[in-house]
């Protein structure tokens, strides 16, 4: 962990957070009745069950419910109850979904794929599928086999979510699959059903850290409600989970307990690990993750731990995060676009926590440049064939500089 930043102090986190961080946390690192004693400061339990729901954190708290029931308001035990079996039941269908995805879509056609994070992770890694809140489903595919298993998708129901749309009939709506797929690394749909479904052809975003073939070749069984599926390697999904949720600033709790639970599970070898981190230069970043776990442990039993380097960092934005009025960063992207000077501020934010993700001046270069990559918005206002695709990139930047640089004014640039 080499990463020259130092964090400063810890950040102030009140009662309501520090317990919904201790129940997120391996038990055993805390001193015998300490998430009683956090929960004696708890003055809103209400507003405590809405926290634990936007960080994903229900079935945290609901496995601490014995311990601290006695504690909470009436009726308070009910509601926890009753959120908690809501998001079992999602669970279950989106386990579901992913079995009938398999029987269906990628065992008869052949298809590679993984599934990633959600449910698979929540059955092999949390010992069922209640214990760990999922909202949607992730699948790695083979990129080839990406345009039929869109297009079995639409066939069966399943709506595109976003700006992506298909509107052509026969070999034209095939074209436009095609270049859906080669222009977006990932696609997402609703199941007949409402649930959402990420398609994803690379799970980083220059597809060089994480190569799907490597992925899907090292790719495990295991039984889901009864059937064998597929999903990512222990050692794989655990160094995507460093680069995934380090990413999203360790925004929501589900991804912090990710680190306590994954990392230490026996299925997973030391060296199975520093071999795969390796492979996606990523040693630090994952040497960081696994070390955040006793720092936040340390925070919750009331101390003071020495925060720096990479680990300290990330320590800092979780404790940030677990403010009721804090805004995760994609949120806040989303609510300012049309501010030019925060979509700036947010683009160097976002190369600098890739550049600090990767080994190597190699691997960083390709972090600059990962906005450099043809644009589907370009394709749907200009239909190239594969072939001529290049001829985007000169276009977008072009653009850029129009639409966000003094040129504009040249080019009759509205404001």
């Amino acid at each position: 962990m080499s990463v020259p930043v130092d964090a400063g102090p810890v950040a102030v986190a009140d009662p309501a957070a520090l317990l919904l961080l201790g129940c997120s946390l391996p038990q055993d690192l805390f001193a015998p009745g300490r998430l009683r004693e956090l929960a004696g400061q708890v003055d809103d339990w209400d507003s405590l069950l809405v926290r634990a729901g936007g960080h994903l954190a229900i079935p945290f708290l609901h496995a601490r419910r014995g311990e601290l029931a006695d504690l909470a308001p009436e009726g308070w035990s009910e509601r926890l109850e009753r959120a908690f079996r809501v998001g079992a039941a999602q669970n279950l269908r989106i386990a579901a979904l992913l079995v009938r995805l398999h029987r269906t879509l990628f065992v008869p056609q052949g298809i590679a794929y993984a599934a990633v994070k959600g449910v698979t992770l929540a059955q092999r890694y949390y010992g069922g599928l209640p214990a760990r809140a999922c909202r949607d489903l992730d699948l790695l595919v083979d990129p080839p086999a990406c345009p039929a298993t869109i297009g079995w998708m639409l066939d069966n129901g399943f709506r595109l979510v976003g700006s992506l749309e298909v509107t052509g009939e026969g070999a034209e709506r095939e074209r436009q699959i095609v270049a859906m797929c080669d222009l977006n690394r990932e696609i997402s749909l609703r199941s007949p059903d409402g649930d959402l479904v990420d398609v994803h052809s690379t799970l980083d975003l220059t597809g060089a850290d994480f190569p799907t073939a490597r992925l899907l070749a090292g790719a495990e069984q295991m039984t889901l409600l009864g059937t064998p599926v597929f999903t990512l390697s222990g050692p794989d999904l655990l160094v995507y989970l460093c680069y995934h949720h380090s990413r999203h600033n360790w925004t929501r709790l589900h991804w912090v307990s990710d680190m306590g639970q994954v990392a230490r599970s026996p299925d997973i070898a030391p060296e199975a690990l520093r071999a795969s981190a390796a492979r996606s230069g990523m040693e630090e970043l994952v040497e960081a993750c696994r070390a955040m776990i006793p720092l936040l442990a340390a925070v919750v039993n009331g101390q003071q731990p020495q925060l720096a380097g990479l680990a300290g960092t990330m320590v800092q934005e979780c404790l940030t995060f677990l403010a009721p009025d804090a805004v995760a960063p994609l949120l806040e992207y989303n609510l300012r676009l049309q501010d030019k000077g925060f979509r700036w501020r947010y683009w160097f934010a976002q190369t600098a926590t890739e550049w600090r993700q990767r080994k190597g001046l190699v691997r960083k270069g390709r972090a600059l440049v990962r906005s450099a990559t043809p644009s589907w918005d370009m394709y749907q206002a200009m239909p190239l064939p594969r072939g001529l695709r290049w001829l985007y990139l000169p276009l977008r930047a072009g653009a850029q500089l129009v639409r966000h640089t003094p040129l504009g004014a040249l080019f009759g640039r509205k404001n």
